[in-house]
């Protein structure tokens, strides 16, 4: 059942356990195996630790923070006064736990002591917190997710994050990932895997492409697009990515960037992929850049000023109209020269 909020606030922390209604300050359900799921605070605290179990009728119940399911189109959680978030060790986010923390006025998360090892849903889980400035994520297990995008869209106030915890082996959405984090300075996303089968209709098999994605949604497009602070991204040696659709576009301040291989094919690839980008020298002379079907100018270099250096050889598609047969359709300025 629901409860309403209790006429007396109760107060919680990681040590306290006198306090055994402490979920009378929730809005949650109970289910039929013996867990609880909260899923908007009604008190009035600031700093708040998540107990990881609640007793309700001599009953012992696990705490699950949400009820998103598969079939819900939300996990999130409404926080009220809550600034400060902690959870005790083994409280458990449910497997959809998209848009979990979405437009929270949170400052402080930590979410070390979480247990996420069911959760294949992480988009837009931290999504509009404009006002984070520290997240915990040591100990996060991503292992089980297929979709992080948007997740940390529009962090404006986090100047650094630590993903080292996490395992992108089963990630095939990164769209957007770090989008307008505008203050973050340094990435290191040397551990991350990325997929070459990323959906349905784009495809690797073999080392031959196959299909054409739609606009916006390979699985990396804008994956730092606005990160105006934005310094330097590691990436794993052996990674390779499979377009970078406005990628890098308006990262100012970036120094250094470990490109990986990188495979386009098309439009959707490559658009304003380094627009105004703020890095002296792009080398993508790695890059396979073949049998391109460009039907615009893709402007993957718009207002760069930097030695951009291409791959030797770069073919077109015989449907490619002749105006797009040509390296300049990657610049904004038709004069536009480069390394070759």
């Amino acid at each position: 059942g629901s409860s309403q909020p209790a006429s007396t606030q109760a107060k919680v922390s990681a040590d306290e356990t006198t306090n055994t209604t402490w979920y009378n300050d929730w809005t949650y359900s109970t289910n039929s195996n013996s867990t609880i799921s909260l899923t908007a605070y009604n008190g009035t605290e600031t700093t708040y630790t998540v107990p990881a179990t609640a007793t309700i009728d001599d009953k012992v119940y696990s705490v699950i923070f949400g009820s998103g399911s598969p079939s819900n189109n939300s996990a999130q959680v409404e926080l009220g006064s809550i600034t400060n978030l902690s959870f005790e060790k083994g409280v458990k986010f449910p497997a959809n736990s998209k848009l979990l923390f979405y437009k929270s006025k949170l400052v402080s998360l930590d979410l070390s002591g979480v247990d996420t090892s069911e959760v294949t849903d992480m988009s837009y889980m931290f999504s509009a917190c404009y006002s984070l400035t520290s997240l915990n994520l040591s100990n996060f297990d991503t292992s089980s997710v297929e979709n992080m995008d948007l997740m940390f869209n529009y962090c404006e106030s986090l100047t650094e994050l630590n993903v080292s915890s996490f395992n992108t082996a089963n990630v095939t959405k990164m769209r957007g990932m770090f989008m307008r984090c505008s203050k973050l300075e340094r990435l290191d996303l040397s551990n991350f895997t990325f997929k070459e089968t990323f959906n349905e209709t784009f495809k690797v098999k073999e080392g031959v492409l196959t299909g054409t994605p739609s606009n916006g949604v390979l699985p990396s497009t804008g994956m730092f697009n606005r990160c105006l602070k934005l310094k330097e991204v590691k990436f794993p040696n052996d990674a390779t990515l499979y377009g970078i659709y406005t990628m890098f576009s308006y990262c100012k301040e970036l120094e250094s960037v470990n490109l990986p291989q990188i495979v386009i094919t098309g439009d959707d690839d490559c658009y304003m992929a380094f627009d105004s980008i703020g890095a002296k020298c792009i080398d993508l002379s790695n890059m396979q850049a073949s049998n391109l079907a460009f039907s615009y100018d893709v402007k993957m270099f718009s207002n760069v000023y930097a030695t951009i250096k291409l791959p030797e050889v770069i073919t077109f598609a015989e449907g490619c109209k002749d105006n797009y047969k040509t390296v300049t359709s990657f610049f904004y300025l038709p004069t536009a020269d480069a390394d070759s």
